[in-house]
């Protein structure tokens, strides 16, 4: 039988690399076809797994760790109906995992999870090898709402297995940026887990922001921003401080951030704080800017960075209580919208500007742009409708 071979390949005698393909093999079965892996005895599993390959004598190759580290994670992945979203997206939700059914019984389930809490996650975290540490971090993007299901009665279990990304990142004993990053990915995507708390979230993701390596920075900026879309949640909300923090760092990174991947997620993050927060009663003394940060995204931003920054600035004309703050600004943002309309040659960036512009509640907050504003939006329109007018249309729109 070929998973037979496949098993007897990965735990034979032969040549470490033949070993990692036999797992590689195992892998795309678990992500396939996990019911051959499910019908297996479980010590035939267990000896695939980190506890018993790590342990074995005279020293396991370290590659053979990650793959059977890698086995793991795509076993539990599949056998949780966990199919995980590609990180670092535009997209709703980002990094969030999309469930289905899970493939095993519940106390099946269970059983696997808390086996890899107690018993393979522990050996990958202590391995002297960064690659498995990371491969180790990975299992923990399959948790999703099956997982959550089946360890409802383990509490101290679920708890353990969502602080082990934080032990990496405030812990301060972790030398490898790339481990450190993969953390900052893991708490990224349980951002989303209802059972996750935020303020603990952003408070070892904070101490992440401030890494010196841009490795860890990208996703640290990803997750922060996942943070930012999880507080919409009117049960999990972060507290004033935090939020006040959070804005600040976001700012920071817009404004001044060289890393166009960490600016673009600066951009996201504070158009979910713009979209989920009521200014009657919270601290708005970072409005101002916010607003400022998001106008240079428009201007000096990549592609990413500025549709990020337009959806941002929606947020912030959509939201009446931040507007009654202030409107000293509104003009001056409101203008950086036309010019990529006007100016843009992603029509991505020009879609997302007009619908910033769209988002105002009111005229007034359009300022003295609304006669610019009609301008630039009839003649785009016109030059959709009929490209050759285009060129006799560039002059009105100097006026901006």
């Amino acid at each position: 039988d070929i998973v037979s071979t496949m098993i007897g390949s990965a735990r034979g005698i032969a040549h470490a690399g033949s070993k990692c393909e036999a797992y590689c093999a195992l892998r795309a079965l678990a992500a396939g076809h996990i019911a051959h892996l499910t019908a297996l005895d479980a010590r035939t599993l267990r000896e695939l797994f980190p506890s018993a390959v790590c342990a074995s004598g005279g020293g396991a190759d370290d590659r053979l760790c990650q793959a059977s580290a890698r086995l793991l994670t795509e076993y539990l992945g599949a056998a949780s109906g966990c199919v995980h979203v590609k990180s670092d997206t535009d997209e709703a939700r980002a990094g969030a995992p999309t469930v289905t059914p899970a493939l095993m019984p519940v106390d099946a389930l269970r059983h696997a999870w808390l086996d890899a809490i107690e018993s393979q996650l522990p050996v990958c975290a202590a391995h002297k090898s960064p690659l498995v540490r990371v491969a180790g971090l990975g299992a923990l993007h399959r948790i999703n709402a099956n997982v959550i299901e089946c360890l409802a009665n383990d509490a101290s279990a679920l708890g353990k297995v969502l602080s082990m990304p934080h032990v990496v990142l405030t812990s301060g004993t972790e030398p490898v940026p790339a481990v450190r990053a993969a953390a900052c990915g893991v708490l990224g995507t349980m951002a989303y887990l209802p059972c996750t708390d935020l303020e603990n979230t952003a408070a070892a993701l904070l101490v992440a922001s401030r890494d010196a390596s841009k490795s860890v920075q990208i996703p640290t900026s990803w997750a922060l921003a996942n943070v930012a879309e999880a507080n919409a949640s009117p049960t999990r909300a972060l507290c004033d401080a935090t939020i006040a923090v959070l804005a600040r760092t976001f700012i920071e990174s817009a404004a001044n951030e060289h890393i166009d991947k960490v600016r673009a997620n600066a951009a996201r993050g504070i158009g979910h704080l713009l979209s989920s927060i009521e200014f009657e009663n919270t601290d708005s003394s970072w409005l101002l800017d916010a607003s400022h940060a998001l106008a240079s995204c428009l201007t000096t931003g990549n592609a990413k960075t500025q549709w990020n920054a337009c959806l941002a600035v929606a947020a912030l004309l959509r939201n009446a209580s931040a507007m009654e703050r202030s409107t000293s600004w509104s003009t001056y943002v409101v203008r950086m919208l036309l010019l990529l309309i006007r100016d843009a040659s992603n029509f991505k960036i020009r879609m997302h500007a007009s619908a910033a512009l769209g988002a105002c509640q009111v005229r007034e907050h359009l300022g003295l742009s609304f006669a610019d504003a009609v301008v630039v939006l009839a003649s785009s329109l016109n030059a959709l409708l009929d490209p050759n007018a285009s060129s006799s249309t560039s002059e009105s729109n100097q006026t901006v």
